[in-house]
């Protein structure tokens, strides 16, 4: 009553990757809507139309049941037994990340700290080979300078991938 779209939940917990997934999803989604497992959902006719106008990609029912702005409810069911997705683990993977990367900011976050991690390395080591040519006689010739020049030159590559995937997420 008073909803166009209703889900069924169980009360017993999901299993180990659904909630893992679900962690990843709510932690990186850039909107502020839980999602959780669900078991199937019933939607009105109006509903289906509005949604089924949405285009995107990647079709995850629950993320365009919260983007189509319908109003939605949940019912808890005791289920005796697990319902099993015919789902191959390839498939479910792919689904996966097909969804973490298109409804959350994860790639780019997963791109900021890693060029963060190898700008401090490329920083570590043009420190390292200042400090080997101002306090070590025995540095080969030359050694200072390649050195210094590859990692200026990583930092600036990696600082450059960062804003073109910045730029990337925006598009």
């Amino acid at each position: 009553e008073c909803f166009d779209i209703v889900c069924l939940k169980s009360y017993k917990k999901s299993d180990s990757s659904s909630t893992f997934f679900y962690f990843l999803l709510n932690h990186f989604s850039t909107s502020k809507i839980e999602y959780d497992t669900e078991i199937c959902s019933i939607l009105t006719r109006r509903a289906v139309n509005g949604i089924s106008k949405i285009k995107d990609k990647t079709k995850y029912r629950k993320i365009l049941h919260n983007y189509s702005g319908y109003t939605k409810g949940s019912i808890l069911i005791d289920l005796d037994s697990k319902i099993k997705s015919s789902a191959g683990f390839s498939e479910k993977v792919k689904l996966a990340t097909d969804i973490l990367f298109s409804f959350t900011d994860i790639g780019y976050k997963i791109n900021v700290y890693i060029t963060m991690l190898f700008l401090a390395i490329s920083i570590f080591i043009g420190s390292y080979s200042i400090y080997q040519y101002l306090f070590n006689e025995k540095v080969i010739a030359g050694w200072t300078t390649i050195m210094l020049f590859i990692s200026i030159s990583f930092s600036g590559v990696f600082i450059l991938l960062s804003i073109v995937n910045k730029y990337f997420s925006i598009v």
